[in-house]
């Protein structure tokens, strides 16, 4: 059986592993494109001494000026790029920075809610001795316990007859003759009618045999009502017990401390979704770089693509075609050399070009890989994994869920789903409060006006079932 703190250990580290990998791929592009660089500015030197042996002075001039140009061109662009990239990647590096501060934070908050979790733990059993030693503490929980008993049955009550009756009364009022005496009140002191209206609608009371059915129709009517009035008398029962109760728990839970330390619980639950949140915001903005990062070495979005088809659009020219056909033709070993040499630079320019893309394409791949495991990592903390409680089931084996997860044999999605398929939390041996968990309140209650603590913490750092009042906080995770 593994714990949640030992699994995030494993999922951090690969999680920096990838961070790595992705960083490393980012500098062998980047020294591809260097060796392209300088490549071409090579070839270009080249391309000149061809140039003085055949051509004539103004045309190996010219030759020289154009590539001059080219050369130019094509440093301002690869400079152009080099200043965007290491714009990003001064923000990534800081933003990494900052995440790394925030997780750090985010870890000790998360040890010092374990360490509070076990005071209020501590100070919850003494609470709880003290409370079962009151005699008239337990004497109040037990008539509450039997008026809620009642109060249950009757809601049951309530709804069950509410309905019946609705469906007897739609009933009785689909009887188009009775439906007509009801809307005329036949048979009440605001009936109007008289003479023959009076006994036509005698004799139809009589076809229906109205007199019995109103009194039928009246009680549906009426019961609704009187059983509701009975619940909501025996909520204020309720409500006043558990009141009594409330004020015994909060005199006992005073006395021992537990108020400040669970107002301590919840700042270091709201300092710890701070964490959270601002490293969510952090991967997010990093993403956005990446992307961009991304773009820039794309074939069509390059700065360096871009010098190379300027230039490559110069080397096809006419001029330098007849160069190479010329000295070709020659016995001369010298230019001969310099072709063979313009021949290999381009083979070499070729091969880094298609090392970048196959980098590039791999980057992409371990950019979507970091993400995922990112949003997993996010979720894991989100949902208090990685707490003192957390473990997980016998047979999990998260070595093999990450090979598998990195193999793109699953979504981060599955992943994840996998990893909350088989965690769960240690129970927490503790009292129950009677005046809030085991009872119903009435709606003034439930906004939890009269709760002195509350339980919703983080569930990972929470001190089990016990909760106080109706209100409370939470943290990230279910719910302390």
């Amino acid at each position: 059986m593994s714990s949640g703190s030992s699994t995030y250990r494993i999922l951090k580290e690969k999680v920096q592993e990838v961070e790595q990998d992705y960083a490393a791929l980012g500098s062998e592009v980047k020294r591809y494109e260097k060796n392209i660089s300088e490549l071409v500015q090579e070839r270009g030197r080249k391309i000149v001494q061809l140039a003085k042996i055949y051509l004539p002075e103004m045309d190996a001039t010219s030759v020289k000026n154009t590539d001059d140009e080219l050369q130019g061109e094509m440093q301002r662009l690869y400079r152009q790029k080099q200043e965007h990239v290491k714009r990003l990647e001064e923000q990534i590096t800081l933003a990494q920075q900052n995440r790394q501060i925030y997780e750090s934070r985010g870890e000790e908050t998360s040890e010092q809610l374990n360490k509070t979790s076990a005071a209020i733990d501590k100070v919850e059993k003494a609470v709880a001795q003290e409370l079962q030693g009151d005699e008239k503490y337990v004497q109040l929980h037990q008539q509450a316990s039997q008026a809620e008993q009642r109060l249950q049955q009757n809601k049951q009550r309530q709804e069950t007859f509410t309905q019946e009756a609705k469906e007897k009364i739609s009933a009785y009022l689909g009887n188009p003759l009775f439906a007509y005496l009801i809307k005329n009140n036949f048979g009440t002191s605001a009936y109007y009618g008289g003479g023959v209206t009076k006994r036509l609608d005698t004799w139809v009371g009589g076809l229906v045999s109205f007199a019995k059915q109103r009194q039928n129709y009246d009680f549906l009517n009426f019961m609704p009502g009187a059983i509701k009035a009975e619940v909501d008398q025996q909520q204020q029962e309720v409500d006043g017990l558990v009141d009594k109760l409330e004020k015994i728990e909060q005199v006992a839970e005073h006395k021992h401390g537990l108020p400040p330390l669970m107002q301590e619980g919840q700042k270091l639950a709201e300092k710890r979704d701070v964490c959270l949140a601002e490293i969510k915001r952090i991967d997010s903005t990093v993403s956005q770089y990446q992307a961009e990062q991304q773009k820039l070495e794309s074939a069509e979005d390059t700065y360096l693509q871009q010098g190379l088809a300027k230039y490559k659009q110069f080397l096809e020219g006419q001029t330098i075609a007849e160069l190479k056909e010329r000295a070709r033709e020659t016995p001369s070993p010298e230019d001969d050399n310099l072709v063979t040499a313009l021949e290999q630079i381009d083979g070499k320019m070729e091969d880094l070009q298609d090392k970048v893309k196959r980098t590039h394409s791999t980057q992409k791949e371990v950019s979507a890989k970091l993400e995922g495991l990112r949003e997993v990592q996010r979720q894991y903390t989100s949902n208090d994994f990685e707490a003192e409680r957390s473990y997980f089931t016998s047979g999990f084996d998260f070595d093999s869920l990450l090979v598998g997860y990195m193999a793109g044999k699953m979504s981060h999605g599955d992943f994840f789903g996998s990893i909350k398929q088989h965690q769960r939390f240690k129970p927490r041996e503790t009292y129950t409060s009677y005046s809030s968990s085991s009872y119903s309140s009435s709606s003034h209650r439930s906004s939890g006006s009269s709760s002195s603590v509350s339980r919703s913490f983080s569930s990972g750092f929470s001190s089990g079932s016990r909760s106080i009042g109706g209100g409370g906080f939470r943290s990230g995770g279910k719910g302390f």
